[in-house]
């Protein structure tokens, strides 16, 4: 109706009065809707929609205070989650041994939060676990090739000795290369077999001698 009447030609300062007031109500209106549409995603998890919605909100009221407290929570939220599957990521990554992306998950943690005290005790964690382990693999490389070495000599008894404390170690920190712990495996395996044969020979030759068997 106003549109019509300045259509006509009415230049009358009432007219400009209310049109202010309806395009103000008009633009309050939606950007209550807008709002609305943003509570709704937020609530549902939503956070990348639920800020655009605020976003356009903000584009007609850059002022709103309700638009800008929902943003802050938004982000906040955001940010929170973010961080959770972050630190299980990096909980993932650790229980698997590949402290390079754990650490790399934490980093992303401590860039948004550098304080964040689960992130840096996890980070703590993965150092300790970083260097036992690396302790550990030299202690089995160790075993091993003292193991080849014995066997090598013909001490079947001392390689299978130093083997034995090598697969305890390795069932208790299993090796995350697998090519390594398949050759552990296969040449305990094998030195296992010859041991249990020379045991069997041994034995079979101590009854032989028993039943004068010579």
């Amino acid at each position: 109706m106003l549109t019509e009447l300045e259509g006509e030609g009415y230049l009358d300062q009432g007219i400009t009065l209310l049109r202010r007031r309806v395009d103000q109500a008009s633009r309050q209106r939606r950007v209550k809707q807008l709002l609305e549409s943003a509570t709704r995603y937020f609530e549902a998890n939503e956070y990348p929609l639920a800020l655009r919605k605020i976003q356009e909100s903000l584009e007609l009221d850059p002022a709103n205070t309700d638009a800008l407290s929902l943003k802050s929570r938004v982000e906040r939220e955001r940010r929170e989650k973010k961080i959770d599957e972050w630190i299980q990521l990096a909980r993932q990554h650790l229980a698997n041994q590949a402290f390079h992306q754990s650490r790399e998950a934490l980093d992303n943690v401590l860039k948004i939060k550098p304080n964040d005290t689960a992130a840096l005790g996890l980070l703590a964690e993965v150092d300790r676990s970083e260097k036992d382990f690396a302790k550990t693999r030299q202690k089995k490389s160790s075993l091993y090739e003292a193991a080849v070495q014995a066997w090598e000599r013909g001490e079947v008894t001392a390689a299978l000795s130093k083997l034995d404390v090598l697969m305890v170690f390795e069932r208790e920190n299993p090796e995350s290369d697998s090519e390594r712990s398949n050759t552990y495996q296969v040449f305990y395996n094998r030195v296992r077999s010859e041991h249990d044969e020379l045991k069997n020979s041994y034995e079979q030759a101590r009854r032989d001698l028993s039943a004068e068997n010579f």
